[in-house]
């Protein structure tokens, strides 16, 4: 009974780490997917990451226009080789996150998002 009250306590443990470390998620992972997608061409996936209200302020074709571009650039350098976050803060449903994505012609390009918690997942203002 007492060890498998042990394995229960530590399996909680084991689950609050990892969340806390992101591996479940967090702005860093969302930041992450959202480059990647777009670095696929995946806009309407990349779409789903943006908030509503950006979506709202910006207007939904307009949007694409603009992640389109950003596709088309990072085409341009060859896609993406690899995205380093340098650092990640979170103060309640709001986050900064900065980082540097690497292309394939051997550029870099450093980058700082803010994402805001919406409806449980991290999307981007």
């Amino acid at each position: 009974m007492k060890q498998s009250k042990f394995k229960i306590h530590l399996l909680f443990a084991a689950t609050q780490a990892f969340v806390a470390c992101g591996l479940f998620g967090g702005p860093a992972k969302a930041t992450k997917n959202f480059y990647y997608a777009l670095d696929a061409g995946r806009i309407d996936e990349a779409m789903e990451m943006v908030s509503s209200q950006s979506k709202s302020a910006l207007g939904e074709q307009k949007l694409r226009g603009v992640l389109s571009d950003i596709t088309r650039k990072i085409k341009q350098r060859g896609g993406i080789t690899s995205i380093e976050i340098t650092s990640e803060e979170v103060t309640g449903e709001i986050a900064d996150v900065a980082g540097v994505i690497k292309y394939k012609d051997g550029t870099g390009e450093s980058f700082n998002q803010k994402l805001f918690k919406e409806k449980g997942d991290w999307k981007f203002q």
